[in-house]
């Protein structure tokens, strides 16, 4: 009887012992099958770890990142609602609660997360980008430059930031702005199609049609599917007198799938 008894007493302190240390030794089994995109493996023994230890603020952390990979976002939003509630002032958890929720179009939640991580920690580059997008989904343009400014504040290299940022000054007629935005872009990648297609577009709307058929013409060099960019050169050459030239563009625009066309093909061509 007391030999049982004295081997059951060291089973127990053998899982005790166990317990307190393979919580963490899951998190790092969970991270190297993540680093090999074994995700439902990752998230099995993110789940071990939470169950050994459901104060692990990593182990909902790292879950949660998982299941936002696999695109399981309401689930990865609890994970990191999990991960917050032990762990208040991380900024990382907010951050990427925020991109979650903007996945599932949370737009207004996503703010309010991004903007605590700004609280915490405001130097964020991405932080901003991430909040300007959302802004711009929610029909705040205004916000959205503001907070595309603040990302190219701290890094003056984020592209996407400048051609966000000139499509919502376009949005509010702020056209010489939104050049400005879109040639930044193109003084360091001249062959960026979009920059130019925009660019372009601005410049039609500045009645600068010689300077919008060039950056049509390089667009479409670079990419002659672009049916926006052919869009916009027959605009370009319908307007510098080139009638014919202008309706061939915008008949190529049409064949392209750019089907708003059709009402100018209509009224100006034969």
């Amino acid at each position: 009887m007391h030999k049982i008894l004295f081997h059951l007493f060291l089973l127990i302190i053998s899982v005790s012992l166990s317990a307190q240390i393979t919580s963490d030794e899951f998190i790092v089994s969970g991270k190297s099958k993540s680093d090999i995109r074994n995700y439902s493996g990752a998230i099995s023994d993110y789940t071990r770890a939470i169950q050994l230890n459901a104060n692990n603020a990593m182990a909902y952390y790292n879950r949660g990142c998982v299941r936002a990979i696999e695109n399981q976002h309401s689930k990865a939003i609890s994970d990191f609602s999990s991960a917050i509630s032990i762990q208040p002032n991380s900024p990382a958890l907010y951050y990427n609660r925020a991109l979650s929720r903007m996945k599932l179009q949370d737009y207004g939640n996503a703010i309010g997360d991004l903007t605590v991580t700004l609280d915490i920690e405001p130097v964020f580059a991405e932080a901003y980008f991430s909040r300007g997008l959302a802004k711009s989904k929610i029909g705040n343009p205004d916000g959205a430059i503001i907070d595309f400014e603040k990302t190219l504040i701290y890094k003056p290299s984020h592209t996407q930031a400048y051609f966000l940022k000139g499509l919502s000054e376009i949005e509010i007629n702020s056209y010489q702005a939104a050049f400005n935005s879109f040639t930044r872009i193109l003084d360091h990648h001249p062959n960026h199609v979009e920059a130019l297609l925009n660019r372009s577009g601005v410049h039609l709307k500045l009645k600068q049609f010689d300077a919008a058929l060039k950056d049509a013409n390089q667009a479409i060099a670079i990419n002659p599917n672009s049916g926006h960019a052919y869009f916009n050169r027959g605009f370009a050459k319908y307007n510098l007198g080139d009638n014919s030239g202008g309706c061939a563009d915008w008949q190529t625009a049409l064949h392209l799938g750019v089907p708003q066309v059709n009402q100018y093909v209509n009224r100006y061509c034969e």
